[in-house]
């Protein structure tokens, strides 16, 4: 609600606007700084972050803004935010397949 609005200002005076999208999965991921003697990187990996770049794709897919993964989902124990599952489906790399719910826009 306060994009959409801040979105209308910046329309108005600067002719443009932020749009963004955000996928959120659970897990295990290796941190840190890697890389070599000459170049070093600060990065995250792993399956963890693969999917959560998916699942930030699949919001394409649905028009929606905030992606949460399953496993993410599950886990949460008080559902504080109005979620809607979007659908089931087999995210690009992996064998099988997965809910994928949003957060909805209250």
């Amino acid at each position: 609600v306060k994009l959409k609005s801040l979105n209308e200002d910046w329309r108005k005076k600067y002719k443009t606007t932020i749009n963004f999208r955000i996928g959120i999965n659970s897990g295990e991921v290796l941190v840190g700084n890697m890389g070599s003697d000459y170049r070093m990187n600060y990065t995250v990996v792993g399956d963890t972050v693969n999917v959560a770049a998916r699942l930030e794709q699949v919001n394409k897919l649905f028009g929606s803004r905030i992606a949460v993964g399953e496993r993410t989902f599950e886990q949460l124990e008080n559902k504080k935010y109005p979620f809607r599952k979007l659908s089931t489906v087999r995210l690009s790399g992996k064998a099988i397949n997965s809910a994928i719910y949003e957060i909805s826009p209250s």
